[in-house]
C-alpha cells in the first residue's frame, strides 16, 4: 500500500445462498476486513489459490459439493493448510461437530447467523495464526538485547523449517507476542528495562498467551534464578554459551507439544461452537452456559478443587446439553408437556453428548459429568440411575447449577421463579434425596454474597 501500511485481513466467503452472502460481506466490511466471495466448490478452490485469503468462512452444503470436504482438501495440501476456516452450517447436528473437528476447522457457525457473535468468532480465529496445528510452519521467537547472540541463534535455527522472527529486547518481544503469537519463545533472562523475568510474567499471565513454551537461556547458574523462572513459568534452561545440538532438540520437543496442544484447543473449540448452536436455538436458555460455568466453578472453587478439577467443570458447564443436538425443535421448544416418548428422548442426551466427546481424548475427564448431570443422589436421575457415592462432587455441583439457573430462567411451559422461590424448591427435593444439601446451601450463599450470575 502506498502509506506503506499492510492490508486488512482478507476473508473469503463460500455461500451459495445471496441473503447468507449479503448479510456475512456487509458484517465483514463494516468490522473493516476485505471480502472474496465464493458459491460453490470450484469457485472455492479457485479463489483460495489466486486470492490466498487470510480466513475462510466455509458454508458446508455447497451445490456442487460439501464444504467440509474441502476443507480437508485444502487442509492437505501444503500451500494452504495454514489459511484457518470457520464452517458455517444450517444442521447442529452431532455427526456435523465431529467432522468439523476431523476436516480441522477452526470454529463453527450455525445459521440463522447471531451477528453478535459471529465479529468475535472471526477475530479470534484470525488472531491465532496459523502454526503447526494448523499446518503452517512453527513460528519461533528469538528474543535477546544483544544482536550477536540473535544472529546466532538464527544460525543455528534456520534450517530446521521455523518460522524465525527476532525481538532485540523484552518490550519488543512483549509488543511482538500480543501482535503474533509464536509456537515457542527462545528467551534470555539477563536483559536492560524489561527483562527476561517480566516477560515470562506477562507471557504466562495472560490465558490468550500462558501454554506458549518457553525455553530460557541464561549464563548464570545461580539456583534462585532459576527457581524463580520456574516459577513464572519458564518450560526449559539453557546455558550460555548455547549447545548447538541441544537447542535444536530442545526446540523440537517444545514445538511438537505445542502443536498437540493446539489440536486439542481447536478440537475443543469447535465443540464449544456447537455446544452455544445448542442454547442458541432456544431464546430462553441463551447465556444460561455463561451463567452455568461462572456459577459452577465459583462453586467448586469453595469446595476446594484443585485447577485442574475446575476446569474439567468449566468444560462440562459449557458442554453439558451438547447432545441435544439430536433434539427436534419440536421436542426442544415445545410450550406444553412432553408425551413419554418425547420423554424418552429427551433423557437420551446425556448420553449423545458423552458419544459425541468420545473420539478426544482430553474429554476423557469431561465425559463422566456431561453423561450425569441429570443423575440424582437417591437413584432416580437417568440415564445409569447412579445413587449416593457414585455420583462425584463435581457432578454434585453442576445439578444444582444447572437445575438453579433452569428454575430462575423463564420456559415456554413455565414463569421464572424469585430467587427465594427457587432455592425452596432447591432445599426442599434436597430433603427428598435429590440433591446434596450442602451444595444447595453453599450455592445459596453464593447468590447472596453475589456471584456475578443471579
Amino acid at each position: 500500500m502506498a502509506n506503506g501500511m499492510a492490508p486488512p485481513p482478507l476473508v473469503l466467503v463460500v455461500e451459495d445462498n445471496e441473503a447468507n452472502l449479503r448479510l456475512l460481506r456487509a458484517v465483514l466490511i463494516r468490522d473493516g476486513y476485505r471480502v472474496a466471495e465464493a458459491g460453490s466448490v470450484a469457485a472455492a478452490e479457485r479463489a483460495v489459490r489466486e486470492a490466498r485469503p487470510d480466513l475462510i468462512l466455509m458454508d458446508v452444503a455447497l451445490p456442487d459439493g460439501d464444504g467440509l470436504e474441502l476443507t480437508a482438501r485444502l487442509k492437505a495440501d501444503v500451500l494452504t493448510a495454514g489459511i484457518p476456516v470457520v464452517a458455517v452450517t444450517a444442521h447442529a447436528m452431532a455427526a456435523e461437530a465431529q467432522r468439523a473437528v476431523a476436516a480441522g476447522c477452526r470454529a463453527v457457525i450455525t445459521k440463522p447467523i447471531d451477528t453478535r457473535n459471529f465479529s468475535a468468532h472471526v477475530a479470534a480465529a484470525l488472531t491465532r495464526r496459523a502454526g503447526p496445528a494448523a499446518g503452517g510452519l512453527p513460528r519461533v521467537l528469538l528474543v535477546d538485547d544483544e544482536p550477536a547472540n540473535l544472529r546466532l541463534l538464527q544460525a543455528i535455527l534456520s534450517d530446521d523449517g521455523y518460522e524465525l522472527a527476532e525481538a532485540q529486547g523484552g518490550q519488543a518481544a512483549l509488543q511482538e507476542i500480543r501482535e503474533v503469537p509464536p509456537d515457542l519463545v527462545i528467551l534470555d533472562l539477563a536483559m536492560p528495562e524489561v527483562d527476561g523475568f517480566e516477560v515470562l510474567r506477562s507471557l504466562k499471565g495472560d490465558a490468550g498467551t500462558h501454554l506458549i513454551p518457553v525455553v530460557v537461556i541464561t549464563a548464570s547458574d545461580e539456583r534462585q534464578l532459576r527457581l524463580r523462572a520456574v516459577e513464572l513459568g519458564a518450560d526449559d534452561f539453557l546455558n550460555k554459551p548455547v549447545d548447538r545440538v541441544e537447542l535444536r532438540a530442545r526446540a523440537r520437543a517444545l514445538v511438537r507439544l505445542k502443536r498437540h496442544v493446539d489440536e486439542l484447543e481447536r478440537a475443543e473449540n469447535v465443540l464449544l461452537a456447537f455446544a452455544r448452536s445448542v442454547e442458541a436455538r432456544d431464546p430462553d436458555t441463551r447465556d444460561h452456559c455463561d451463567r452455568l460455568a461462572r456459577r459452577a466453578v465459583a462453586l467448586g472453587r469453595t469446595f476446594g478443587l484443585d485447577p485442574a478439577e475446575l476446569r474439567v467443570l468449566r468444560l462440562a458447564a459449557y458442554l453439558h446439553d451438547l447432545g441435544k443436538i439430536g433434539l427436534p425443535d419440536a421436542v426442544l421448544l415445545k410450550p406444553g408437556p412432553l408425551t413419554h416418548g418425547e420423554r424418552l428422548l429427551v433423557r437420551q442426551h446425556p448420553v449423545l453428548g458423552e458419544e459425541i466427546l468420545q473420539p478426544l481424548r482430553t474429554m476423557d475427564a469431561v465425559r463422566p459429568l456431561v453423561r450425569q448431570h441429570h443423575e440424582r443422589l437417591d437413584g432416580s436421575g437417568y440415564p445409569d440411575g447412579l445413587r449416593g457415592e457414585q455420583i462425584s462432587l463435581s457432578v454434585r455441583v453442576l445439578s444444582v447449577c444447572d437445575v438453579y439457573d433452569a428454575l430462575v430462567t423463564h420456559r415456554p411451559y413455565r414463569p421464572a421463579l424469585l430467587r427465594e422461590e427457587a432455592f425452596s424448591v432447591l432445599r426442599s427435593e434436597a430433603r427428598q434425596g435429590f440433591w446434596d444439601s450442602r451444595v444447595v446451601d453453599a450455592l445459596a450463599d453464593s447468590v447472596e454474597a453475589g456471584d456475578g450470575a443471579s
